[in-house]
């Protein structure tokens, strides 16, 4: 399909991005569309009043086309080392710019709390899963690195962007594991939510003294507001959604206290107040939405 430009042009030819083949994920406002190419990073902004344009960056992994016609996502940082060579994975959240052919950070580097407070150090533990002292898990050292994981999902007119976020602090700990080859084991982003993954040969478990892939609100580059986690747990939740008039919904983990269920890893989808932050005293994304009856899983769309 060729794509015209003017009508002094000549037509574009589209070959190798066939608009039949493409995946279409979301419809903006003015009914521009955003496209899946098929391949990681690729992807084509249709629109029927203007010429179309092309995402390509590998790192790149699209999770909204907003309301307005921003296209808002995810973009994947080189890998950080920690003290036993494991694999750190780290993401920032971003739109992409047509005009630089870039993504623009919507997302700061690290996340603390308090937020007026100094990062602590050092920010984990780390244990053998192959090696037991008295049935528990050996501890082998200190770590100074951790996942820096955030995103955004969606933006709103005024530039509010609502995501997750992970957070450095004081009064919990998020256990990960990771595999013999440095891998880690946890949740697998995609276009249109996390994937929990299998979880299998973990060999070292990280104790890390903070919450990763919590609901966060994105004010601006150093001003944002924490949503926090839907349980009591420390299951991911992420902001989904938020409307000009800056009302957020989303989802994140639940634990049921039902063994039969809480296996299947639910999740609820939520509304976030308008105020307040989580600050580990008390769940602050009370408005639970649930699910149907019978349901394990819900989320908003």
């Amino acid at each position: 399909m060729a794509e015209a430009q003017s009508a002094s042009s000549a037509p574009k030819d589209l070959t190798p991005w066939d608009l039949g083949h493409m995946e279409p994920l979301w419809m903006a406002g003015d009914a521009g569309c955003l496209l899946k190419a098929g391949t990681t990073g690729k992807y084509l902004l249709w629109s029927p009043t203007c010429r179309s344009e092309k995402i390509v960056n590998e790192n790149f992994l699209a999770h909204r086309l907003t309301h307005n016609g921003t296209v808002v996502g995810t973009l994947t940082l080189p890998v950080t080392f920690d003290e036993l060579n494991n694999k750190i994975a780290n993401t920032m959240g971003v739109r992409w710019d047509f005009d630089a052919q870039a993504p623009e950070s919507l997302t700061w580097n690290e996340y603390h709390w308090p937020k007026n407070g100094a990062a602590q150090s050092p920010v984990g533990m780390a244990y053998s899963l192959a090696n037991t002292a008295d049935g528990l898990s050996q501890w082998l050292t200190n770590v100074t690195i951790y996942p820096k994981l955030q995103d955004v999902w969606d933006q709103n007119r005024s530039g509010l962007a609502v995501g997750s976020v992970s957070v450095l602090e004081p009064f919990t700990w998020q256990q990960v594991w990771f595999g013999a080859d440095g891998t880690m084991n946890w949740f697998t982003p995609s276009e249109r939510g996390l994937d929990a993954g299998a979880g299998a040969n973990a060999v070292t478990e990280l104790r890390y003294f903070a919450l990763l892939s919590t609901a966060g609100q994105f004010d601006s580059l150093t001003d944002w507001r924490w949503l926090g986690p839907l349980s009591a747990d420390t299951s991911p939740a992420i902001a989904l959604l938020v409307n000009d008039a800056g009302m957020i919904a989303g989802y994140g983990g639940v634990y049921t206290g039902d063994p039969a269920l809480d296996v299947l890893r639910p999740s609820h989808a939520f509304r976030a107040p308008a105020t307040g932050e989580y600050d580990g005293s008390g769940i602050l994304l009370t408005n639970d939405l649930g699910v149907l009856s019978g349901g394990v899983h819900s989320m908003p769309r």
